[in-house]
């Protein structure tokens, strides 16, 4: 999910700006030659104003990978802690079973 968030918000997004771009040249042409309903003109804004909107979106997204990441990372500290403690309980086990030999 790191990768594809970053390749999104470096790669993907300014593609798609180009090709916003792009497009907005087309309406223009056609605009010369035809006349859109306020249903076309209103999907075309959304089109144009779509890139702008999205790093926001990228921000939360990073905002909660990160969290997750660092509460994953919490809960794997806390298990290593229970598991060397444990094998500490095994290693004291061991030492009084050798000194019960002796």
């Amino acid at each position: 999910l790191v990768q594809f968030l970053t390749k999104s918000r470096e790669e993907t997004v300014h593609r798609m700006q180009l090709e916003v771009k792009e497009a907005a040249e087309r309406v223009k042409f056609l605009l010369d030659y035809a006349t859109l309903t306020e249903e076309d003109i209103k999907l075309n804004s959304q089109a144009f104003n779509w890139p702008g909107r999205m790093e926001p979106i990228f921000d939360v997204s990073q905002q909660r990978l990160d969290s997750k990441r660092e509460r994953a990372e919490s809960e794997l500290k806390e298990r290593r802690i229970k598991f060397e403690s444990l094998l500490n309980d095994y290693q004291n086990e061991v030492d009084n079973y050798k000194e019960k030999e002796v």
